[in-house]
């Protein structure tokens, strides 16, 4: 993904932290998930926000999966992702 990724995550947790008034530790996990998904992305091939579509967060889940992340931890990272798109 390109460096403006890192930007927009900047962003979200500042977002979190600040206006919706979450934990520090509960906006470090949803940094953590999302820098999770960018390494993903960047394997990848995907560009930037715009290029991800629903079947690219299936196939995160599954790889997740695959490298032995618990079913409530992949749930949490869904969930984070979910909130940084509607963001």
């Amino acid at each position: 993904m390109q460096a403006s990724a890192q930007d927009w995550l900047k962003r979200f947790v500042t977002h979190l932290h600040s206006e919706r008034r979450l934990s520090v530790h509960t906006s470090a996990a949803y940094a953590h998930d999302l820098s999770e998904f960018i390494r993903w992305c960047e394997q990848h091939e995907i560009a930037d926000w715009r290029g991800v579509d629903h079947q690219h967060l299936r196939q995160f889940a599954a790889a997740q999966h695959r490298r032995g992340i618990g079913p409530r931890s992949i749930q949490r990272r869904l969930s984070s992702l979910r909130t940084f798109f509607n963001y």
